[in-house]
C-alpha cells in the first residue's frame, strides 16, 4: 500500500462497512501491534509469515466474532 499503513487502511474500510471482518497481517509482535489505541481493531491478527493453517484459524476467529456479534443485537 504506498498511500496508507495498515491501521489507514482499516479505518477507510470500516468507515464504509463497519461490520466487515478484518483480519490484520504483520511481522511484528502481535502485543506491539494492537495495543497502540487505534480507534478500530480488526478482529483476528495474524502474524508474518503463516501458513495456510494459520490463515484459515485466523478468517476462522475472524468469522465466528462477526457471527457473535449478530446474534447479540
Amino acid at each position: 500500500m504506498p498511500h496508507m499503513d495498515g491501521w489507514e487502511t482499516l479505518q477507510a474500510i470500516k468507515e464504509i462497512r463497519p461490520d466487515i471482518p478484518v483480519v490484520l497481517a504483520s511481522g511484528y509482535d502481535e502485543g506491539h501491534v494492537m495495543d497502540r489505541g487505534h480507534t478500530h481493531q480488526s478482529q483476528a491478527f495474524l502474524h508474518k509469515p503463516y501458513v495456510s493453517a494459520d490463515l484459515r484459524a485466523a478468517l476462522d476467529s475472524a468469522m465466528t466474532h462477526v457471527y457473535r456479534n449478530e446474534g447479540a443485537s
